[in-house]
């Protein structure tokens, strides 16, 4: 693998380089396409549905802002499959049929950039250590808890699946814990795990506890309350809160929503508005969000964040 990781490199870049790297996709339709014309039309391709990445065979990695400059790597399922003495014939089928309830994850959030206090940044790491975690997030809607799993599966370079089964009526809950018991997903985040783990949970009991026995998966279940979940599915889960973050916290959350800034905010606007007003990450998110359309084309001002408070509802002056 280090040799052609030297290679791939080399043919990329011209240097060598003892660490090597992945092919990019540049470099596999240049090398796969006779002329210029297969090329485009490849490349057109690898958009739909039905190419190896859209069936999530390859995958894209690494920083680049460019689909051409990203690098490819074969999903880590696949390569348990190709490398197994006696593979299972069958598994190529089910792993591409599979996905008709979890859906992949494209979303991708550096474990640096996420906003959570140390202590519990630390819970979560050590909590995942290992291979087939069990974590209970809990917290209010729009604490992050979502934006946590998709930091821990980009931080564990894995890729992540949500089912959200507020979503899914009941009558294809059988059906959907088949998906998680026939598909290997590295990483699976159970969002309103409630409907499965609650004590008016209709899923027969003995067809969960086999898939949290048997599943190699990473699977991370959210939930408002801990008093949602029984406490028999409560002992086999680490539970971890995910907190309402504190005044420090929201000023980081308001300066990452407006990296390049507001005109006219200040550093003590910035600090009275992150004392003032308690909001969750999802809040403060959608307010940049509305911000940003208001400001268009133009730099974004005072003024187009005191119009995006207004119209969420937040009675707070900015000047």
């Amino acid at each position: 693998q280090v040799r052609y990781g030297k290679l791939y490199h080399y043919l990329q870049t011209g240097a060598h380089c003892s660490r090597g790297s992945l092919p990019t996709v540049d470099l596999a339709l240049r090398v796969l396409c006779r002329n210029e014309a297969e090329r485009r039309r490849a490349r057109t391709r690898l958009a739909k549905s039905e190419s190896l990445l859209g069936r999530q065979i390859l995958q894209r990695v690494g920083e680049s802002p460019t689909v051409l400059g990203s690098q490819l790597q074969l999903a880590p399922e696949w390569v348990d499959y190709l490398l197994a003495e006696n593979p299972d014939p069958g598994w190529p089928m089910r792993f591409v049929m599979a996905g008709r309830f979890a859906q992949r994850c494209r979303e991708r959030q550096l474990w640096s950039d996420l906003v959570l206090a140390d202590a519990v940044k630390a819970q979560l790491e050590a909590a995942t250590t290992q291979a087939g975690s069990r974590l209970l997030l809990l917290g209010k809607q729009g604490v992050g808890k979502e934006r946590v799993a998709i930091a821990l599966a980009t931080h564990r370079k894995c890729p992540l699946y949500i089912l959200d089964l507020a979503q899914i009526p009941r009558s294809d809950w059988d059906a959907c814990l088949k998906e998680l018991n026939d598909t290997r997903y590295p990483m699976v985040l159970i969002k309103s795990a409630h409907h499965w783990l609650g004590k008016a949970s209709s899923l027969e009991r003995a067809l969960l506890q086999k898939w949290l026995n048997q599943s190699s998966s990473h699977i991370l279940c959210t939930v408002r309350h801990r008093h949602l979940v029984r406490r028999h599915w409560r002992q086999q889960l680490t539970t971890i809160e995910i907190p309402t973050p504190n005044t420090e916290l929201r000023l980081h959350l308001w300066q990452q929503a407006f990296a390049n800034g507001v005109k006219s905010m200040g550093k003590v606007r910035w600090q009275m508005l992150a004392d003032g007003l308690e909001l969750l990450p999802g809040e403060i998110e959608k307010i940049s969000q509305v911000t940003t359309k208001l400001a268009g084309q133009e730099a974004v001002t005072i003024d187009h964040l005191q119009q995006a408070l207004e119209q969420q509802g937040y009675a707070w002056k900015l000047r």
